[in-house]
């Protein structure tokens, strides 16, 4: 909390501390609507970096370990105390425990979903699938909303989507993701951001008006809005070839060697630095996998897990 012109005035993080019953007892109820304005005004214009660990880790080996189990349920890893006072997570993980101030476990979550599809329909639409209605992943939502900060894309996927969980769904596909590719290959390469060999900026002026004039035609007979679409693909590449931040963006190999060793050299690894650039440069919402189920840990489970 802290005090404007003698008033108080909380975040919306200390107006949860507190209590709404607490605080509604001692405010005004102009007071009451001054929060809420602040804390909208406060919310910022925030990226999000979303890593899908598609399949899922055995959360009692890695984040909800049971030492006091007996030996038959529990796993064979040791757990190690956080930086936060009381949280113990699996010994594999340390550099995550010197940030446990940095992050949250969620323990009371839970869904009744086994099946893999269906449960990451859940977790990135926020819906339970049916038959009539594909819903929009998340970033698909924040992409229609909020748009494009810039020339780069609102929504991107590396190295691309697990699914079609993560696309647009029943929104025009205008808003799915721009898929990366594999950042940890060598000579990594995005597509579609740099010109064609053999075209010039001048060729590709006049192919770029020869298109918009032939377009203009269909147009007039299109009533799904799928030349929108297109049209919408068409700018985003185009817009991404000629922009010099788009290609500073994706340059991973720019990053210092030590720093690309400290995130890894995985795909996941190399996809969170890439992330991290991305988020950078002003993409909204970035979501970093390192495949199809990659996680699914059904046998070998402590051999995976110790090796990652």
């Amino acid at each position: 909390m802290d005090r404007v012109n003698s008033r108080p005035v909380f975040d919306r993080r200390a107006f949860l501390k507190i209590g709404s019953l607490g605080v509604f007892g001692s405010l005004a109820w102009g007071d009451v609507l001054a929060l809420r304005a602040r804390a909208a005004t406060n919310a910022g214009d925030i990226s999000v970096i979303h890593v899908l660990l598609s399949g899922g880790m055995s959360h009692m080996d890695t984040f909800d370990m049971k030492p006091e189990a007996r030996s038959q349920f529990r796993g064979i890893f040791k757990p190690i105390p956080a930086n936060v006072p009381g949280i113990q997570i699996c010994e594999h993980l340390p550099l995550m425990a010197r940030q446990a101030n940095k992050w949250t476990i969620i323990r009371s979550m839970t869904h009744k979903n086994a099946v893999h599809e269906k449960a990451s329909y859940l977790v990135m639409s926020g819906h339970e699938p049916i038959a009539t209605v594909h819903h929009p992943s998340v970033g698909a939502v924040i992409a229609k909303e909020k748009g494009s900060r810039n020339e780069l894309p609102p929504y991107i996927s590396i190295p691309g989507m697990t699914g079609l969980w993560e696309g647009a769904g029943a929104i025009p596909a205008k808003y799915a993701p721009f898929e990366t590719g594999d950042p940890n290959k060598p000579g990594f390469s995005v597509r579609d951001i740099r010109l064609p060999m053999g075209v010039d900026w001048a060729r590709m002026e006049r192919r770029t008006s020869l298109l918009s004039t032939i377009d203009a035609e269909f147009k007039r007979y299109d009533a799904s809005g799928a030349f929108d679409t297109v049209d919408a693909y068409y700018q985003t590449a185009y817009d991404l070839i000629r922009s010099p931040r788009t290609k500073k963006a994706f340059a991973i190999q720019e990053e210092p060697d030590a720093v690309r060793e400290r995130y890894g050299r995985t795909s996941l690894g190399q996809g969170a630095l890439l992330a991290r650039r991305l988020v950078e440069n002003g993409v909204r919402f970035v979501t970093v996998s390192n495949g199809y189920y990659k996680w699914d840990h059904h046998a070998k489970v402590f051999e995976n897990l110790a090796g990652r």
